[in-house]
């Protein structure tokens, strides 16, 4: 569960492809082939793609967050996130999540506890499973098929197949030593529902190269043809989806001009959708449900005639009229399994 890091993987984006190219050379003759390929274009620029590879070759490349400015050094990528909002057309989509993940009791340190504490068993008959435990047993009530007697000493657990008075049957020739006995839940974790949202999201990189504007050009170049070589196999395959990228114009910053030096910049925008995934309230699976009677002495007014209990199930559609509540159907329950 999560929400998209643009920052740390624009980043890496751009780290793999410059790295790439350092170990690839001919991806620069890719990204400048219109200079040899482009028959105008040979005759005064030829020169170009050796001057860009000397160039790439000769000068280290700074890939940095925006907001670092201690010790800043050219030429550099600034990655700077930009606007995040959640897309309005989505934003209910999450509520309607069939997602949920399992939760271990150490993973969000809230231990599950024991259906009954440890006790001394009064007998185990190994070769039926049958194991008779204490008449006065502490919560004995609660415990059902499916839940585990697990022998406090060893740890080892054995499935409950059934209840039979006192008696817990286990699998037969089930081996569970001595000692003292626990039993605890079927379900040793939590579950909770993973819900969705979806923001439109926008990231700026920064090119920036000191004196000549070409080498920024050829800077630009080199990011924007990375960005478009990882956009599918890293950018959008860990979540910035249906990205389109947009590059501004050629400006100077006068912030950085140093002595004479212009320092040029170009920004990329890379914009597209991100979903942001989070975790309701863990909660715990019911194992067994107790029907109790809240009024067993009929201490007060009597139900309907021939009426003994159940669920009243009413419809939410529209609100019910005084007479058709009072016609609203009981279904009563005949088996509490």
């Amino acid at each position: 569960m999560s929400l998209y890091q643009a920052d740390v993987i624009l980043k890496t984006a751009v780290e793999l492809a410059l790295e790439d190219m350092r170990k690839s050379p001919w991806l620069l003759d890719d990204i400048f082939s219109d200079f040899t390929k482009n028959p105008y274009l040979k005759k005064k620029y030829q020169t170009q793609i050796q001057n860009v590879k000397d160039w790439f070759a000769n000068n280290k490349i700074y890939v940095e967050m925006g907001y670092v400015t201690d010790g800043v050094q050219l030429p550099r990528i600034s990655i700077v996130l930009g606007d995040q909002k959640e897309n309005e057309s989505m934003k209910t989509m999450g509520d309607a999540s069939v997602d949920s993940i399992m939760l271990l009791p150490t993973t969000i340190d809230k231990p599950i506890p024991f259906i009954v504490k440890a006790f001394t068993p009064v007998s185990y008959d190994a070769p039926s499973g049958a194991l008779e435990v204490p008449a006065d047993l502490k919560n004995f009530n609660k415990v059902v098929s499916g839940q585990i007697v697990v022998n406090v000493s060893t740890g080892q657990g054995f499935p409950i197949d059934d209840i039979m008075g006192d008696l817990i049957m286990l699998v037969p020739g089930s081996v569970i030593g001595s000692g003292q006995l626990a039993i605890v839940p079927k379900f040793g974790y939590y579950e909770a529902q993973v819900e969705h949202t979806w923001l439109n999201s926008s990231y700026q990189i920064i090119c920036t190269a000191m004196g000549d504007a070409q080498t920024l050009i050829w800077l630009h170049d080199i990011v924007l043809y990375g960005l478009f070589r990882y956009r599918a196999g890293l950018i959008e395959d860990l979540g910035l989806y249906e990205s389109l990228i947009n590059s501004g114009p050629l400006t100077s910053n006068s912030d950085m001009t140093d002595n004479g030096q212009i320092a040029w910049e170009r920004t990329i925008t890379i914009s597209g959708k991100t979903e942001a995934t989070f975790i309701k309230a863990p909660h715990r699976l019911v194992e067994d449900a107790e029907m109790i009677d809240n009024n067993p002495d009929n201490s007060c007014c009597p139900p309907e005639t021939g009426w003994v209990g159940g669920i009243k199930i009413l419809s939410t559609s529209e609100p019910l009229t005084n007479a058709e509540e009072q016609d609203s159907l009981w279904y009563p329950i005949e088996d509490g399994n």
